[in-house]
């Protein structure tokens, strides 16, 4: 199967109408545009602590993402953060 991609890279490298907008607000104002974050988080503990995040997320039959962000939300002001679930019990 062929697919045309003519044209495809113009697309891709064409400004952003928003961002340079963005962009040319912050040098105006001298300021640094706050880069976005992308939502994932690489974090190191001791084999131990990992253990048992994940024996606790298993009791409550979840994922240990899943549990490790309910935790996150919370204690990190949970009514403020997107994608509230329902309270931990």
């Amino acid at each position: 199967m062929r697919v045309a991609l003519k044209g495809v890279r113009a697309v891709f490298h064409r400004p952003h109408p928003q961002k340079e907008t963005d962009l040319a607000f912050c040098a105006q104002r001298k300021e640094s545009p706050e880069k976005p974050f992308s939502g994932t988080l690489s974090l190191r503990l001791p084999p131990e602590i990992h253990r048992r995040i994940a024996l606790e997320a298993g009791r409550h039959s979840k994922s240990l993402n899943a549990y490790i962000l309910d935790r996150l939300r919370a204690t990190a002001g949970a009514h403020s953060l997107p994608g509230r679930r329902a309270p931990l019990r």
